[in-house]
């Protein structure tokens, strides 16, 4: 695909979040923001953009630049600006705080496990939902994910779950079985299914009783 293809689908597609964004009063006829719009396709499809471009891009004042660059920063695997990524965890936008969120994960580095903890239990469940989805790709104890797990919402209990048979192997044996026990008492079939598909992944044979009952389900 050349690069002129590429533009024109990243543009479409950032054409699709305008309505998201619209409240912070972008401008299509910005000149910077044109500039840094394409600084941003350039890291994402050849990585050739100006050394700092893409930093620069995560701190700017317009809300659609910083949320094509925090995706952006995920796609490309910039590491090196994680610290940038977790400011935007605080930003205005619930939809920049969740696009952060899921690039963190993206990037799978250790350093933002504290960060997307503290997302992962915010009062807004956008931000709660990336940073448990974000939470699957970087390797944890699975703490944030245990607690995910007792979520009223089933969407988000689902997430959890699907983040913790992940990182099964990383968590503490007595926290997975209490949890797994605990997730079949649900009553959503969906969110039972996902604890179930968890199981497979603890070596604990204490479960085999607690698992039997649903060898059986119709």
């Amino acid at each position: 695909m050349t690069f002129s293809r590429r533009w024109i689908r990243f543009c479409l597609a950032a054409l699709g979040l305008a309505g998201a964004l619209g409240a912070a009063g972008c401008r299509g006829d910005d000149p910077q923001r044109q500039q840094r719009l394409l600084d941003i396709a350039r890291w994402q499809d050849r990585r050739l953009a100006p050394a700092d471009s893409l930093a620069q891009a995560l701190g700017s004042q317009d809300a659609f630049v910083r949320l094509a660059a925090a995706r952006a920063a995920g796609l490309i695997g910039r590491d090196d600006v994680v610290p940038a990524l977790e400011n935007l965890l605080k930003d205005r936008s619930q939809t920049i705080r969740a696009e952060a969120a899921w690039s963190l994960g993206l990037l799978g580095d250790a350093r933002a496990l504290p960060a997307l903890g503290r997302s992962a239990a915010d009062t807004h469940p956008p931000l709660r939902m990336a940073a448990l989805a974000a939470l699957a790709h970087v390797p944890n104890d699975g703490a944030a994910l245990l607690a995910g797990t007792r979520l009223p919402a089933p969407r988000e209990a689902a997430l959890a779950w699907d983040g913790l048979r992940q990182q099964a192997a990383r968590v503490p044996p007595d926290s997975l079985r209490a949890a797994i026990a605990a997730g079949l008492e649900r009553s959503e079939a969906d969110v039972r299914w996902r604890v179930l598909r968890c199981a497979e992944q603890a070596p604990d044979s204490t479960l085999t009783t607690t698992l039997a009952p649903f060898a059986r389900a119709p």
